[in-house]
């Protein structure tokens, strides 16, 4: 989830080149420079990226001009525009922010972050019925030893998708694509993964082929976020990994019929 704060600049600060814009998050803060800021309808806008499970944190942004001087601070959690946003939504609105903040609390009990303060407090949303196992699909014979381990999903303001491989060979001169772009590997504990990165809550049941090729023979592995939410799901013991995986295929049909209309 991205919070965008937009803003209304004076032209002394549009036209100092050293002007900034400064957003704190969770104890850590981002400069900006206000001439790289994007520009929607007369306001300067700035973006706050926010884990599923930090929607309950306040974000504060403060513009400043060369010379360092701070102007007014404004603050905003994603939890607080929710509700803001709930008292006046329409039906299918409702339901897409209702699914994302308690997305957002059971993300909070599986991470255990911030649990005394819930993005879900007094939410309600209907369990779905998530579908049975989806396994990935796997074309081809391997290349150079390279096969396919497993895959994960990181939760970041986006999910994103991790496809590891097993490569006792090592990867050297051998690429990993997905559509026309390319992927650089990365080495962890002993494989290499590709992640594929900003899948929107929509997206989740969009299949993302990886092609590894030495440039003679590929092979193929074919996987979603549903794979990884439909298998985890009916195989884990974890109850709090389960609830987060539910509210995030609550969340992901919400995100669908939103689209829709």
């Amino acid at each position: 989830i991205t919070l965008n704060f937009h803003l209304k600049l004076e032209d002394s600060l549009v036209q100092d080149s050293d002007a900034y814009v400064t957003v704190t998050f969770a104890g850590k803060s981002v400069d900006k420079p206000i001439s790289e800021l994007a520009i929607q309808d007369g306001c300067y806008v700035v973006p706050a990226p926010v884990a599923a499970a930090q929607m309950t944190m306040p974000i504060t942004v403060q513009v400043f001009d060369g010379a360092g001087n701070g102007g007014t601070i404004y603050s905003q959690s994603v939890q607080a525009y929710a509700q803001k946003l709930l008292q006046t939504a329409d039906e299918q609105t409702a339901n897409l922010v209702k699914a994302m903040l308690n997305f957002g609390g059971k993300a909070q009990t599986y991470f255990d972050y911030n649990t005394g303060n819930r993005a879900d407090a007094g939410i309600t949303v209907a369990d779905q019925a998530i579908p049975a196992v989806m396994d990935p699909q796997i074309f081809g014979n391997m290349v150079n030893r390279i096969n396919f381990y497993g895959a994960t999903l990181v939760f970041r303001n986006m999910t994103a998708i991790r496809f590891y491989f097993n490569a006792p060979n090592g990867v050297k001169d051998i690429t990993f694509q997905v559509g026309q772009q390319q992927y650089t590997p990365v080495e962890k504990d002993g494989l290499y993964y590709v992640e594929i990165a900003d899948i929107s809550p929509n997206k989740l049941n969009d299949t993302y082929t990886v092609t590894v090729s030495n440039g003679t023979d590929s092979y193929q592995v074919s996987y979603s976020a549903m794979c990884y939410i439909t298998r985890m799901y009916n195989k884990s013991n974890s109850e709090n990994l389960k609830n987060v995986l539910q509210a995030m295929y609550n969340y992901y049909i919400a995100a669908v019929e939103y689209v829709a209309q």
